[in-house]
């Protein structure tokens, strides 16, 4: 009986923690494309990959992002040195583009 309580707790556990995780999804590439739209208030740059990533391609990073600043600066730095990038993002903007909340260059 003691068996069946802790194999029925850990796959509820388990459950419970899988769709926290699974909505975080990554794309990896090098920008081809950087954006900036000023007609798009609080939106900093946008960035389009190759291989294209899902949906629109691009991945935008909003303002209210922690880290604004540093990750601004980490995308641009490997625009200029073509370097290769993982975006990962959780949600989407209004228009589809994918939402940045981690950078990673190599």
């Amino acid at each position: 009986m003691k068996k069946i309580t802790i194999l029925a707790l850990a796959f509820v556990l388990t459950l419970s923690v899988v769709p926290a995780m699974a909505t975080q999804f990554k794309s990896q590439g090098t920008i081809a494309v950087v954006n900036y739209n000023s007609l798009e208030s609080g939106r900093g740059v946008c960035v389009f990959m190759k291989p294209a990533g899902p949906g629109t391609g691009w991945f935008c990073l909003w303002e209210t992002t922690h880290l604004y600043t540093e990750m601004t600066d980490i995308i641009r730095d490997a625009y200029i040195n073509a370097k290769t990038c993982t975006m990962e993002w959780a949600n989407t903007d209004r228009t589809g583009n994918l939402q940045i909340n981690v950078v990673s260059c190599e």
